[in-house]
């Protein structure tokens, strides 16, 4: 977490959450709330860790763009094992060898009763 130099500080500043990548809250220390990273901040105190992604007109859209793939990317990481194993069960093929015909065969039974 960011600790600004002596003189420097600022209280509003000193208050404002520490967010990850994708505007999500982090734990002042590891492992004693997981469930805090569920829980993303897109709005004025999210200002310190992203700069003006959150509640600037310009720019917004690409931090919508950021919060979403954030957002997304965690759900998939989280079932990650669960596409996994049905990746690694897909057992129907995609094609069998019966699509295709030779076209030479095709045109001489055309071509047969002429």
């Amino acid at each position: 977490r960011y600790t600004p130099p002596p003189g420097n500080d600022s209280a509003e500043l000193l208050h404002a959450p520490d967010l990850g990548s994708a505007f999500e809250f982090q734990e002042k220390a590891p492992g004693t709330c997981a469930a805090l990273s569920r829980i993303h901040c897109f709005n004025y105190p999210a200002m310190l860790s992203h700069g003006k992604l959150s509640g600037d007109i310009p720019a917004v859209s690409d931090g919508a763009e950021r919060l979403a793939r954030g957002i997304a990317r965690a759900l998939f990481v989280a079932d990650r094992e669960t596409h996994y194993r049905a990746l690694m069960a897909y057992d129907t093929p995609e094609l069998l060898g019966d699509e295709w015909q030779d076209a030479d065969s095709e045109l001489e039974g055309s071509h047969a009763g002429r």
